[in-house]
């Protein structure tokens, strides 16, 4: 059902960019051009259709309902990049009807980098960073642009195993739900803004590694449900979704880690030349970017 859900999708999206250039809306998606004249009227066509086609893989891999009976369509705007940031953000808008899911992406010439990822926030919209992100990193690089924060064309357990490496790791007890300890902070106009781009790049690193080793360990309707559980009572449900404490899962991610460090040498030799891991909003230069 859903392949099929993903080709009328991607049809009908090809027929509504032609017939309302910079607009293209279906049943799950309303898809915007805000770039002001930066795009072409093909170039936001091929952003369209890939937005489709990635919600529906997304849909599709999390076993998730649009909601968009409960919570409207999903709205996603292209823009200019915003001060040389490439990248996305998931937040809410007040609409006529109530608030709107928003997933603003910045910058159009390039690949889009983060869409999936903040997708998966809009589709599981939660108020504990951690949870968003150990959820949408993973999601990112199974559908998305490796290049996108805060991979940088590496893997995630790469610069885990680098942040030991260089004594910067930090324990998953500091990733608190609040922005502040993810180096970001909410800015007047109801964007996050940079605070710390090392913090924010280690945090969400380990955040996307230690999500991926949960599907792996666990699946994905563990998750789901860690997630659920979070929506209904605020909780962090280590040990009642997965049957450890989050200390116990931390080791046992992080041996897991140290078991596979073979294979990740060259990896983590390139993320410890990206001196200081300041990726920060745009990922550090790298050979052959």
């Amino acid at each position: 059902m859903q392949r099929l859900f993903a080709l009328i999708c991607l049809l009908l999206s090809c027929t509504m960019a032609l017939a309302a250039p910079g607009r293209v809306e279906i049943d799950t998606l309303l898809i915007v051009d805000e770039s002001r004249g930066q795009t072409s009227a093909p170039r936001f066509a091929e952003l369209a259709d890939q937005t489709i086609r990635v919600t529906s893989q997304l849909f599709e891999f999390w076993s998730a309902d649009d909601r968009s009976a409960e919570l409207g369509k999903i709205h996603v705007k292209f823009l200019p990049p915003s001060g040389g940031y490439y990248g996305a953000q998931f937040h809410w808008e007040q609409g006529p009807s109530g608030r709107v899911r928003v997933v603003s992406v910045f910058g159009t010439h390039r690949e889009a980098q983060e869409l999936a990822h903040k997708l998966t926030h809009a589709i599981f919209p939660s108020s504990d960073k951690l949870i968003r992100n150990m959820m949408g990193i993973p999601a990112e690089m199974r559908f998305g642009n490796r290049d996108s924060f805060p991979m940088c064309g590496l893997h995630v357990d790469d610069w885990v195993l680098a942040l030991r490496d260089a004594g910067a790791y930090r324990p998953l007890t500091e990733l608190s739900p609040e922005n502040e300890p993810w180096g970001q902070a909410m800015g007047p106009s109801g964007m996050l803004i940079l605070t710390d781009e090392r913090l924010q790049h280690i945090s969400y690193a380990e955040a996307g590694s230690f999500g991926a080793y949960l599907l792996r360990h666990y699946g994905i309707p563990r998750m789901k449900r860690f997630y659920k559980v979070n929506q209904e009572n605020r909780t962090r449900p280590w040990a009642e979704v997965y049957g450890h404490s989050l200390l116990e899962l931390e080791q046992a991610w992080l041996a897991a880690l140290e078991s596979a460090r073979a294979s990740h040498s060259a990896g983590i030799a390139e993320a410890l030349r990206l001196q200081g891991f300041r990726g920060g909003a745009m990922c550090p230069p790298r050979k052959g970017l």
